[in-house]
């Protein structure tokens, strides 16, 4: 009996262990989602509907509104900063793998169209990029198609051609084997291939941008490079992390080339509370 109970403490205080060093992320991932996003300087507060979408990431100043039909599919998001009017829209149009076109309109009206094409349900084998800086109804300005490869689920190259011609190319070259919190973001608006509502590049240079790396792949990125006009420019590129446990804290994501660095952070919330829905 006494050999009992010590087993039965024992028990007690490895689980007390397990929750406290949980934190913000929990072992059955399945359970937990993303409460807090910092983006753009700001930490965003998340928001879900009872269904698990999220429908809002907010902070003082800015915020994201996510819209979905009643079969909870996402038909448009908008970006806020300090103006009434959005500074990003995008309108997005179902397939049966998840969104395969987005129009998305920036600041000062610009219009861009992308097409996405599936090769599995979570993965996407190439997309098609189209500017469009004419009258309504002028075609593009400005094509480009992306083709993506990949190793164990995570890009290895971007390889962007225009009218066929190469352009540029986009290395992933090292990943580690934790969690992709951008993926936990697809999830959370029910598009598990991608994030959908940010600006998808290859250096951090514009804003609520994600890199193509960090988007589309299973783990994250650690080291990449960007090749510009066929070797012309190299821009070499790294993602340093801190983790807790499998779960990713903060990221800052840096251009060596052109000495500039985007930083993201998650925080985790493991047991769902009103104050979050």
């Amino acid at each position: 009996m006494k050999t009992l109970k010590t087993l039965v403490r024992s028990s007690l205080l490895l689980c007390l262990i397990v929750v406290a060093s949980c934190d913000h992320w929990c072992p059955h991932h399945d359970v937990c989602r993303i409460s807090k996003f910092y983006w753009e300087g700001k930490w965003h507060q998340a928001y879900y509907s009872t269904s698990g979408r999220l429908v809002r990431l907010e902070a003082t100043d800015s915020k994201v509104l996510f819209y979905y039909d009643g079969a909870d599919k996402l038909t448009h998001a908008e970006i806020y900063t300090t103006n009434p009017a959005p500074q990003y829209k995008f309108e997005y149009i179902q397939g049966p793998s998840g969104i395969i076109k987005s129009t998305i309109t920036g600041p000062g009206g610009f219009v861009r169209t992308v097409d996405f094409h599936y090769v599995s349900p979570s993965q996407v084998d190439y997309y098609v990029d189209s500017e469009f800086g004419g009258a309504p109804g002028d075609p593009a300005t400005f094509v480009i198609t992306k083709y993506i490869s990949y190793s164990g689920g995570n890009v290895t190259l971007v390889d962007g051609l225009v009218n066929g011609n190469p352009f540029t190319k986009y290395f992933g070259q090292k990943y580690d084997k934790k969690n992709n919190p951008f993926r936990e973001l697809a999830n959370a608006v029910g598009n598990p291939a991608f994030f959908p509502a940010c600006n998808f590049v290859s250096f951090p240079v514009a804003d609520y941008d994600i890199s193509i790396l960090s988007i589309f792949s299973k783990n994250n990125p650690k080291k990449s490079r960007y090749d510009v006009g066929g070797g012309a420019i190299i821009q070499d590129q790294t993602f340093d992390y801190i983790y807790n446990g499998d779960a990713v804290k903060s990221i800052a994501w840096t251009d060596l080339y052109i000495s500039t660095t985007k930083n993201y952070a998650f925080e985790y919330n493991c047991s769902f509370g009103s104050d979050e829905d």
